[in-house]
């Protein structure tokens, strides 16, 4: 069992792969994204996640990027290839994803999101302690 498992895992990894980095197009990315949000919805239909669990914001981030993606390709390779190249390299670093978001947000909403993010995080610790 364990060895059809891996199996049908790199199917659906072939299905959505994507270049590496210095090859990614917005087309290949948005594939990508998009077979990873339709595993998700398969799961959710099938009754293996909840409508409010994290498998499904996780779902709607990547079709809503699959999507973006999907409409840069068509309109702006160039562009998109430029973009798919900055978010691949961004997550291929890992710290590259937290810059961007910094970026993409601004200094004071990241700021602010961070001092939020952070403050929930305190007061939920401490009411798991109570």
């Amino acid at each position: 069992m364990p060895d059809r498992i891996e199996k049908i895992r790199g199917e659906l990894d072939a299905l959505g792969a994507c270049q590496s980095d210095g090859d990614a197009t917005a087309a290949a990315l948005g594939r990508q994204l998009a077979v990873r949000a339709a595993g998700r919805w398969a799961r959710y239909r099938a009754g293996v996640v909840q409508a409010d669990n994290g498998e499904m914001v996780t779902m709607c981030a990547e079709f809503a990027a699959a999507h973006a993606l999907a409409a840069l390709a068509e309109t702006d390779p160039e562009l998109g290839a430029i973009v798919a190249k900055q978010i691949t390299a961004a997550w291929t670093a890992g710290s590259g994803v937290g810059e961007w978001l910094w970026l993409l947000l601004g200094d004071e909403l990241a700021q602010r999101v961070t001092a939020l993010t952070m403050e929930l995080v305190h007061e939920m610790a401490r009411g798991a302690g109570a």
